[in-house]
């Protein structure tokens, strides 16, 4: 598995490092780690160090961040090499990525700095609507030494996609999963989608409505377990009938989930978009988020 590791030498961005070493799979992931030198960094490096702007300032500056991020993972058992780029870091970031034909993007989250705007500035949104790539935003790692992941499956492409990035990153003797599926209520949304015509004005219709739906959820979370147990995952199901959104979140945070893993695009009860209602809220909320992306984005 390919993984774009960005980083711009803060601490927000050793995050990612320190995640990457407490779940990541050493015999399976190839890590490149990427920085850009922007003209913020270079204004700022160059005033601190000649009292002017200075590119070189700025690559001599990503350049020990990158050379330092590489050193780490290597001496942790990863197979890891760095790449510097110049201009827009949300741009070259997606821009390495599709030419690197990286599978994930990971990057660590924080308050300053290019890489601590992700969540609210353009980067984010840039990196998360712009890359064909999944991407992994590490807002804190928890403190303990076993990891855990839970993903939110509902058998659309982006979340296929999520269980399968999860499978490829995460090592399964460090990792166990909790995958979740959710069986969401509505009976007019779900109608037409299971050929069942005017149900929702039936007490009988709507009862048939809940119980298909149910047993996709079920269905959905026992194909990707299956597919994570085979990886070698210790794996548990969860499935619960309600909001996909309210649900996903509050089992996130009551089970203290180093990754909480949901797909971008999907026809599911999991929204198709980043911006969505469960994405979104995962990306700002969880400790680490892993939106899926099962190809390049639409517009």
């Amino acid at each position: 598995m390919e993984v774009l590791l960005a980083t711009d030498g803060s601490s927000p961005a050793d995050k990612a490092v320190s995640l990457l070493e407490k779940i990541g799979n050493r015999d399976g992931l190839n890590v490149t780690v990427f920085s850009v030198v922007s003209f913020a960094l270079a204004l700022e490096q160059g005033a601190a160090k000649v009292g002017h702007y200075s590119v070189e300032e700025g690559r001599r500056y990503v350049a020990t961040a990158v050379d330092r991020s590489v050193a780490e993972l290597t001496d942790a058992g990863f197979t890891a090499t760095g790449r510097i780029a110049d201009g827009d870091p949300a741009l070259e970031i997606v821009s390495a990525a599709e030419q690197g034909a990286h599978d994930l993007v990971l990057l660590g989250s924080g308050s300053t700095s290019w890489i601590g705007q992700l969540m609210l500035g353009s980067v984010s949104n840039k990196v998360l609507h712009g890359s064909s790539s999944s991407v992994l935003i590490v807002h804190k790692v928890l403190d303990d030494d076993n990891g855990s992941v839970l993903v939110g499956v509902d058998g659309s492409a982006g979340s296929q996609a999520a269980v399968r990035c999860i499978e490829g990153f995460a090592d399964p003797a460090r990792t166990r999963v909790s995958v979740m599926a959710v069986a969401a209520a509505g009976a007019s949304e779900n109608a037409s989608r299971l050929g069942i015509p005017d149900s929702e004005e039936s007490p009988e219709g709507i009862k048939e409505i809940k119980e298909k739906v149910l047993a996709e959820a079920h269905d959905h979370s026992a194909v990707a377990a299956e597919r994570l147990r085979d990886a070698g995952f210790e794996v548990d199901t969860i499935v619960h009938p309600g909001s996909p959104a309210e649900l996903l979140l509050k089992e996130a945070e009551s089970g203290d989930f180093d990754v909480v893993a949901v797909g971008a695009r999907g026809s599911g009860p999991f929204p198709r978009t980043i911006l969505g209602s469960v994405s979104d809220k995962v990306a700002r909320s969880a400790a680490a988020a892993l939106i899926g992306r099962a190809g390049p984005p639409t517009s």
